[in-house]
């Protein structure tokens, strides 16, 4: 603060003075009179309206309202010396935002207008420090008048590009720039000419210049990808001179480094310019990618010598660092090349020995990035490091403990299981009590999907529920059981390790619950070595000290020992009447009815009530409902999606919990009731009996994987198929319920190729489709019509589960996730058609938002196979009717279908004439003189190859709501397809 300011210095001191409270507040009162009254007077100079602004600002800054000055910061704003005019700018942005946080008191129009008066005055100034307090200014406003934007777009991109301003005015130019296109993306379209002005900054001789370029380019990239791809070799081009050549201008060295901060800048614009390593190809040219390749390795060798050198100072390893994770994290998005992603992987577990805490939870950070593209060569480098890696899952502070423990997750394979596992049960005995549970789910999953051996499954998660039983959630025991359940090899197995744990004494309850139900249901497969009555001793010794629910399944557990072994059954029909008189009106309901079924002594009876357990037919896990999935784990550490979907990859390498539907599902065991296993005759509080399980196929000897249900594959040991389990291996796909007013928007655009795909009181969604023969471009624009902010917004492509390689989806550009009031956003979508399929079978996309509360939307997007037809060349009569013949006398009755279609309304032939036009026929009137009849013909365009298609409609005389269809093409099945789509879309209309 200027030293001649005495008074507001002498202000300062006795407020800090002040010892009571009430001293304080007077203080203040006495200086808002005596600034009120000095307020009024009319020859107030400049000096004293600062000083006494200064005053407010501070009285403002101890938390009391602006009630009064605005028009004195208005008239400093306006004012000619710098001093005055910054005082007054920093008094207006407090006033405004002093009134928008207090209800009901905004600011009213006519002190907008006079904000704005003074914002012109100095964006017409010749000089350059009014423009740039103009611009600071307007950037702080525009958040709360989103109007400022349109206003001065032109002006602020007008200083931006202006030859008279020098570079610092640019810079806040474009910084301003930046903030407007966040406050109303509409800029960009408003003004196409921002982002071609905008590139070429980034090869400005003024590194102030590029660092406040950047920011805009990232934002208008999501706008507008293709306007922004020219900056690409720029980038790259100023990558090179700094890091590779080491062109800086004086003093942007910091450290040793040449301009750090524009470098790591540069870095993450290029991460979002290539969206991901499958496209760099395309987008990076050869001279470009060998010079990317370059800067890289540099970058890289010249920041870990850094980092590694002892005597450099902390800010050195600091800057260093920040240029190398830069570096690792632009190759691990954009370079397949295997080597390059070994060498990355290893440098970054070096970094992983380093005594700074940051450095060693970015460098887990980056690798956790690169592991979760699971690549084979450089996940295996990875775990090279693995004893590196597991030290750090004992490090001192818990977010690189559990950044390690994620990494460890992901680096498992079926090669490396049991020492993965090995070394999580023995961090599990040491772990944290917030990290137990975390860490037991994460072992049961990964066993659960790399095991080989079923016994070492069975040990494992039987040892996991010893050390951790107390501190997880009956997921893992369930699984257990489920999994136990379905696979006949493992039972016999299972029961030992039942046994041997229960005889040591010292277990969990969860491990008693498991035992409880595994003996009871398969406790005769070892009663050779371990006798039912000594398995109900085991079980019965903790009874006592048990709580109600487990009491409640040991007692459903006694109850099948009771129709197992008749040696049990006084024992047993005592502690059943024991337990009639218990508090817990569970344990007497369940004592009484057990009783009663056993006071009727018909073992007829007991047989149909007992029957064995039935295979789960669930299909997912609820551990992945803890956990997550790794797509969850790849939006976390913003990974790319692939662009192609191969089925045979994906059920060869792809990890079981990745393929599942993040679905909610029921337990598969019912706990609050305590009933496994038994199922109850009607009358008492019964579990459903799950649907009769599949013919059960004979099973391999061997266990070689689990299963994709998570079940490991086991051989049948008996001869009675009732009593032996069969595992599900298939996952069934379950349609997404979709929205209700779904059919509006979808039968359409099956008859259009753009219109309104759905609206409601929150959004509206436009579709566009435009044809590019075998390839959809499709582009779906959100319009966010809610009074507040959209916020979360996603839109996820499900496809079916039949779909094979019929036709890819790739996403080519997402929504942003946030919609302001009355704003738009566009998610862009690219659908190859490589061959035939039905309507049915077209994908569902799934929007979902966040406005007031969670909306879902379920949609069919409108891609059925009419949408790559063509017209082709026009058919005389002649021809048509040659081709009409030829093709059946080539395919017969494959390449021909008819229907007969009862419309909901009457219809013309015009009308239907303009229908099959809409949906890429060519309407051929030359070849049929009826007025009620159409012929039409067509080329569909696949990816593998093209198909002729020749059409016939015939409009009755006497019912216009009665049209006959014979479709006719070159290769059989696609007839069929077509008759029964166009029957679809003529029967919604």
């Amino acid at each position: 603060m200027a030293p001649q300011m005495k008074g507001l210095v002498q202000f300062i001191t006795d407020i800090r003075n002040a010892k009571e409270v009430d001293d304080e507040q007077k203080r203040i009162q006495t200086e808002l009179v005596h600034i009120q009254k000095q307020f009024q007077q009319s020859n107030l100079s400049g000096y004293h309206r600062k000083k006494y602004i200064c005053k407010l600002l501070y009285i403002y800054l101890l938390g009391h309202p602006l009630d009064f000055g605005f028009n004195e910061a208005i008239e400093l704003a306006k004012s000619i010396n710098y001093s005055e005019k910054t005082i007054g700018y920093l008094a207006l942005a407090a006033f405004i935002k002093g009134k928008q946080g207090r209800n009901g008191d905004e600011t009213s129009d006519s002190q907008w207008q006079s904000i704005c008066e003074a914002l012109d005055i100095d964006f017409s100034s010749p000089n350059a420090e009014h423009v740039c307090l103009a611009l600071s200014s307007v950037v702080d406003l525009c958040d709360y008048r989103e109007s400022l934007v349109k206003r001065y777009e032109t002006r602020v991109f007008g200083a931006m590009v202006s030859p008279e301003f020098d570079f610092t005015v640019k810079k806040k130019a474009a910084l301003t720039m930046y903030k407007f296109v966040r406050v109303d993306s509409d800029a960009v379209s408003r003004h196409p000419e921002i982002i071609s002005r905008a590139v070429p900054l980034i090869n400005s001789e003024s590194l102030s210049l590029v660092l406040g370029a950047i920011p805009l380019l990232e934002v208008c990239t999501r706008l507008d990808y293709k306007a922004c791809e020219p900056c690409i070799t720029l980038a790259i081009n100023k990558l090179y001179e700094l890091i590779v050549e080491k062109k800086c201008p004086e003093g942007y060295h910091f450290h040793g480094t040449a301009a750090p901060w524009v470098v790591v800048k540069l870095f993450r614009l290029l991460e979002a310019l290539v969206p991901d390593a499958s496209s760099s190809k395309d987008i990076l040219d050869k001279p470009n990618m060998n010079r990317l390749d370059e800067i890289l390795k540099v970058a890289v060798s010249s920041s870990i010598e850094c980092s590694s050198d002892p005597d450099s100072s902390v800010e050195a390893r600091n800057v260093s660092g920040s240029v190398l994770f830069g570096a690792l994290s632009l190759s691990a998005h954009i370079i397949i090349e295997e080597e390059q992603e070994v060498v990355a992987a290893d440098s970054l577990c070096v970094l992983l020995k380093s005594p700074d805490i940051n450095t060693r939870y970015l460098s887990l950070g980056t690798l956790l990035q690169i592991a979760a593209r699971n690549d084979k060569s450089s996940v295996a480098a990875i775990y090279k490091h693995f004893s590196l890696v597991s030290l750090l899952l004992r490090d001192r502070d818990v977010s690189i403990r559990r950044r390690a423990l994620d990494l460890v997750y992901m680096v498992c394979n079926s090669n490396n299981i049991e020492k993965i596992c090995s070394e999580l049960l023995k961090y599990l005995a040491i772990a944290e009590f917030s990290m137990k549970s975390e860490v037991a789910v994460k072992v049961a999953i990964l066993a659960e999907n790399f095991a080989t051996d079923a016994t070492w499954f069975v040990v494992t998660i039987a040892k996991l529920l010893a050390l951790a039983g107390n501190y997880v959630e009956d997921d893992v025991w369930c699984r257990m059981a489920q999994i136990i359940v379905n696979n006949d090899q493992i039972q016999p197995t299972a029961c030992r390790t039942m046994v041997r744990y229960l005889k040591g004494g010292q277990y969990p309850e969860s491990m008693l619950r498991l035992g409880s139900f595994v003996l009871s249901e398969f406790g005769q497969l070892i009663e050779d070595v371990t006798p039912l009555t000594e398995q109900f001793s085991l079980l019965y010794v903790r009874y006592p000290q048990s709580s109600v629910l487990t009491r409640a399944m040991l007692l459903s557990a006694f109850f099948k020992y009771y129709f197992k072994c008749e040696k049990l059954r006084p024992q047993l029909k005592k502690v059943f009447e024991e337990e009639t008189n218990s508090f817990s009106s569970e344990i007497q309901q369940r004592a009484l009815e057990y009783l009663a079924l056993v006071e009727m002594n018909d073992p007829a009876v007991l047989k149909l009530i007992v029957v064995d357990m039935p295979p789960f037919a669930s299909k997912v896990s609820p551990l992945i409902s803890r956990l997550g999935t790794v797509e969850a784990l790849k939006q976390t550490f913003k990974l790319a999606e692939p662009t192609e979907r191969n089925p045979e990859l994906e059920e060869q390498e792809t990890p079981v919990f990745e393929k599942l539907l993040a679905t909610s599902e029921a337990k598969l065991i019912d706990l609050d009731s305590g009933r496994i296993g038994t199922t109850i005759a009607t009358g008492m509080a019964a579990v459903s009996r799950p649907a009769p399980p599949p013919p059960r196929n004979k099973r391999r000897a061997t266990v070689n994987s689990l299963s994709d249900t998570g079940t490991l594959s086991a051989t049948s040991t008996g001869s009675n198929d009732n009593s032996r389990r069969s595992s599900v291996s298939l996952l069934h796909y379950h349609e997404p319920v979709l929205s209700p007013t779904w059919k509006e928007g979808y039968y359409r655009l099956c008859r259009f190729d753009q219109g309104i795909f759905f609206e409601n009181s929150l959004i509206r969604i436009v579709y566009r489709l435009k044809r590019d023969r075998s390839t959809l471009h499709i582009s779906l624009n959100y319009t966010n019509k809610s009074p507040s902010t959209i916020t979360g917004l996603t839109g996820k492509v499900i496809l079916p589960k039949q779909i094979g390689s019929e036709y890819v989806v790739n996403v080519v550009k997402h929504p942003d996730s946030t919609i302001p009031e009355k704003s738009r956003t566009n998610q862009l979508l690219d659908v190859m058609i490589r061959s035939m399929y039905r309507d049915a079978s077209v994908p569902i996309i799934h929007i979902s938002f966040m406005s007031g509360g969670l909306s879902n939307i379920k949609l069919k997007l409108p891609i059925i196979l009419f949408k790559g037809m063509c017209r082709g060349a026009p058919l005389s009569k002649e021809v048509f009717l040659n081709r009409w013949t030829q093709i059946v006398q080539t395919l017969g009755s494959k390449g021909e279908a008819q229907r007969m279609i009862k419309l909901t309304k009457p219809t013309t032939t015009v009308a239907l004439g303009r229908l099959i036009t809409l949906i890429g026929f060519d309407n051929l009137p030359q070849v049929d003189a009826n007025p009620y009849n159409i012929a039409a013909a067509g080329i569909l365009n696949a990816k593998t190859q093209n198909f002729g298609c020749l059409m016939r409609l015939e409009l009755s005389p006497n019912d216009n709501t009665l049209v006959g269809l014979t479709i006719r093409c070159t290769t059989e099945g696609l007839s069929d397809i077509f008759a029964e789509s166009l029957s679809d879309v003529l029967t919604n209309e």
